[in-house]
């Protein structure tokens, strides 16, 4: 069965995206983490990056998300929606 996604609505998007956001943030801080632990003579532009990350990416996964979906009802309202196929499992 083939359905068509006509609209996305940009809130409950924008919030999946920046926890995901959020959470991919966690992956690259777990990798960057582990630049703290080889010897080097200065850290502190690697603080600002970590943090800077952890603040903005989730924040920026917002914004863009609820940006993309208003783009996307706007474009499906346009040329149509994104048709998926579904089936139903009984």
């Amino acid at each position: 069965m083939i359905k068509v996604l006509k609209r996305i609505d940009p809130m409950p998007f924008a919030k999946i995206l920046g926890i995901t956001y959020g959470f991919l943030s966690l992956i690259f801080l777990l990798f960057m983490s582990i630049s703290f632990l080889m010897p080097s003579s200065n850290k502190k532009p690697a603080v600002f990056v970590m943090l800077f990350i952890a603040v903005v990416y989730p924040i920026l996964g917002f914004v863009f998300g609820f940006i993309m979906a208003c783009i996307y009802n706007f474009s499906a309202g346009l040329i149509g929606g994104i048709e998926i196929e579904v089936e139903d499992k009984n």
